[in-house]
């Protein structure tokens, strides 16, 4: 049996790295992020959302609370576990479509890595290659336009 001190000391390195990891990724997008930032629990995956998406308020609050709830809903009734299921799945396909498009704004191909995030160890190496290789990210092929509305009044 490991020490807990040993327990806590290799859980933190995982932490860290994987918090790198994130940190490298929104880097590409956000270079005023500092890396402190990312180290925060909650908040690196609301940044890395907010990457993926323009509004990524929806995503981060079901993916946060579809984490809770199904963490919550262990050892209760038939009927929770099939929607807390359900919210799992629903999870994780938003999670793979927001990798997805982290992915395809770096230039890489949306269909694999949203792919590789559903698959566990595949999602690590995922991660590595966004946030490790030199890619930067894409420019739109054309400029966004503002959307203009004019008032149109009918006499």
């Amino acid at each position: 049996m490991l020490p807990v001190t040993l327990i806590l000391l290799i859980v933190l390195i995982i932490y860290g790295g994987i918090s790198y990891i994130h940190y490298r990724i929104i880097h590409k997008f956000m270079p005023h992020i500092s890396l402190k930032e990312c180290l925060i629990p909650i908040w690196n995956t609301y940044l890395l959302l907010r990457v993926a998406v323009n509004n990524p308020v929806s995503y981060f609050w079901y993916v946060i609370l579809v984490s809770a709830i199904s963490a919550l809903s262990e050892g209760s009734s038939l009927g929770v576990r099939i929607v807390s299921l359900l919210g799992i799945l629903i999870g994780t396909v938003l999670w793979a479509q927001a990798m997805g498009l982290i992915a395809q704004k770096l230039g890489k191909s949306f269909w694999l890595f949203a792919i590789m995030t559903v698959i566990p160890f595949a999602n690590f190496i995922a991660f590595c290659i966004l946030a490790l290789d030199n890619s930067e990210p894409t420019k739109p092929s054309q400029p966004l336009k503002a959307l203009v509305i004019k008032d149109i009044y009918v006499e």
